[in-house]
């Protein structure tokens, strides 16, 4: 779900878990239980200059998530830019929960969010091309 709440700004709707639920490891293991128990939003933020934009979101993208957006942009120019307006937690790739990395437990955002909201940030994207 995208809730648009100004022309370049927006909240992706996105499922969530808690990020190191009570019992599980912190530290490196072969198995841990992504449950999703709710939703999170996702602030969006995009400041388009001339040919270039400058996309903001509040969680800490990995760098193949930023990469993707910025491959997808219709801009000549795009920046991607994580952690704003007081940031939040890792949003890690779907690869990163079925390798268990350390970015996939620490997230508080569900498997496939990453990709869904790079998604909707290339849709934004693409509705700001003249």
């Amino acid at each position: 779900m995208l809730r648009t709440s100004a022309a370049n700004s927006a909240a992706v709707d996105r499922p969530s878990h808690r990020a190191v639920p009570m019992g599980h490891p912190t530290g490196p293991t072969k198995t841990y239980d992504f449950t999703p128990t709710g939703t999170a939003d996702v602030p969006v933020w995009i400041l388009r200059v001339g040919n270039g934009v400058f996309v903001g979101v509040a969680p800490e993208l990995s760098t193949d998530t930023a990469l993707a957006i910025k491959k997808h942009s219709p801009f000549p120019h795009t920046a991607v830019m994580s952690m704003l307006e007081g940031g939040s937690k890792d949003m890690a790739e779907a690869q990163s929960y079925a390798r268990i990395t350390y970015e996939a437990m620490d997230s508080q955002y569900a498997r496939g969010s990453a990709e869904t909201v790079a998604a909707k940030i290339g849709d934004m994207l693409h509705s700001l091309r003249p």
